[in-house]
């Protein structure tokens, strides 16, 4: 919160100590490690220089860029893709007990959330270390894999964002973010125009999360674009037997059937 009210304030370099130092990084910038202090210990740094994709940083914002950037996560940045799986020792989490998970867990959410602050400023090399480094931390947490794919379908496309989802999958709990890892990769291949990888996905999905209403509602849109108007019912009456109702679930199904010209049925749904 604090590093989010400095970002909000303009103090980029105060939001990303903070975000340093809540992801444990603190001990990465000491005086000496990058050849010079840090920017507030008075060291000269390094001064500036082009890091490049990720712009040009003055000597506070190379301080922050090497601690973003130096150390593991980089089994998860390599040329590979995702395409290869990580060894647990080359992985920074430690699954013996609780404490060490949320601690893990508490690394990862704090480093994510540092790279969705570079991504904002444009440094798009620092945002990418980050990630690979939260999904070190703690490799189960989709979000990061989610909020890493969606970050290269933008920068770099498709391609290293199907590589990030993927992986996020097999690596990801089977929490409620990971209904939202099928979603984004369903709809990114929906948009690429591979609509049976789309489907695949969509099914592979609903399977593994049959109480995501947000899933089956997605089902049911791209089942409608696609003109297979039995499909999109079915995944929208799936989707409105969920429990809370989930009011979205109900207007496409209302729609569909307004389309369809059954208006009492509509009348009924809505």
């Amino acid at each position: 919160a604090a590093a989010a009210a400095a970002h909000h304030g303009g103090d980029l370099d105060r939001a990303r100590r903070l975000f340093m130092e809540g992801s444990g990084l603190a001990s990465a910038g000491t005086p000496g490690s990058f050849g010079g202090g840090g920017p507030d210990d008075g060291g000269s740094g390094p001064g500036s220089e082009s890091l490049g994709g990720g712009g040009s940083f003055g000597s506070g914002e190379e301080y922050f860029y090497r601690a973003a950037v130096d150390g593991e996560g980089a089994v998860y940045a390599s040329a590979d893709y995702g395409n290869t799986s990580p060894s647990s020792s080359s992985i920074s989490f430690d699954r013996r007990g609780s404490r060490m998970v949320a601690a893990a867990h508490n690394r990862a959410s704090h480093l994510r959330l540092w790279a969705l602050l570079e991504k904002r400023a444009g440094q798009n090399t620092v945002a990418r270390a980050l990630f690979a480094r939260a999904a070190a931390a703690d490799p189960s947490d989709a979000a990061t894999w989610l909020q890493w794919g969606q970050f290269e379908r933008r920068v770099s496309g498709p391609d290293l964002a199907r590589a990030r989802f993927s992986l996020g999958l097999r690596k990801s709990s089977p929490t409620a973010y990971q209904q939202f890892l099928y979603q984004a990769w369903a709809t990114m291949e929906a948009a690429e125009g591979h609509r049976e990888e789309a489907r695949e996905l969509f099914e592979k999905g609903t399977e593994a999360h049959p109480r995501a209403a947000p899933l089956w509602l997605e089902r049911g849109l791209f089942e409608m674009a696609s003109g297979d108007g039995d499909a999109a019912r079915a995944a929208f009456e799936r989707g409105a037997a969920v429990t809370p109702p989930y009011p979205p679930v109900f207007e496409a199904w209302a729609a569909l059937e307004m389309s369809a010209g059954r208006e009492g049925r509509a009348r009924e749904i809505a």
